[in-house]
């Protein structure tokens, strides 16, 4: 079965339907069949009737919050967007791999985020690459950390090195040193840390 993910993000009725619906409403319009409308999100309605499978309704759910947050795209961002796909196996590929992304994510704030990533890549601030790459990382982190980014540029993180060391890990941020610190200070010094640009992206594009 196709995924028709690109198709979906390329349609300016995906944006249409979506605008009329509030995240506290969404579960209401998964049950009414109000955005069957949208290609990918028909075919996922097909299975949950067929199966009632709960895993696959929050997947659902994850997969608008992700398509609401491209309906700032305009109509030739979207052109431009679906041009990027040399045919339709790279299409569904790259429509594959995000769905498989959105499904691994732990919470509703990783699909937003994803989505804003998504809106910038279209915009091309990055690569697909990059693109894909920073989503894998946003899945793989906390994301309540990824706020902690904001306003941070160089230095150490006192009494936040557990989030410093997952971000790190992570390549949100490096290592770029170590202070001794200061012996009447308990809480200067440490690991030095410095914003990747994967962090700056994050910060960018991907937080609110």
């Amino acid at each position: 079965m196709k995924n028709q993910l690109v198709p979906s993000i390329a349609s300016e009725s995906t944006s249409d339907l979506l605008s009329t619906i509030a995240d506290s409403a969404l579960d209401a319009a998964i049950d009414s069949g109000a955005l069957d409308g949208i290609p990918v999100v028909g075919l996922l309605t097909g299975f949950i009737k067929a199966a009632r499978d709960i895993r696959e309704k929050l997947l659902l759910k994850k997969l608008i919050l992700f398509l609401k947050e491209t309906e700032s795209l305009t109509s030739a961002e979207r052109s431009s967007f679906k041009s990027r796909f040399q045919n339709e196996t790279a299409s569904e590929d790259f429509g594959a791999i995000v769905v498989m992304l959105l499904d691994r994510s732990d919470d509703l704030t990783k699909p937003k985020i994803l989505g804003r990533l998504l809106v910038a890549y279209a915009q091309g601030h990055f690569t697909q690459q990059d693109f894909l790459r920073l989503s894998s990382m946003v899945e793989r982190s906390f994301s309540s950390d990824l706020p902690l980014l904001k306003g941070f540029t160089f230095g150490n993180w006192p009494g936040r090195e557990a989030q410093a060391q997952n971000l790190a890990s992570l390549g949100f941020l490096y290592q770029a040193g170590f202070d001794g610190g200061n012996v009447s200070e308990p809480n200067s010094g440490g690991i030095l840390y410095q914003i990747s640009q994967f962090g700056e992206w994050i910060i960018q594009y991907g937080l609110d």
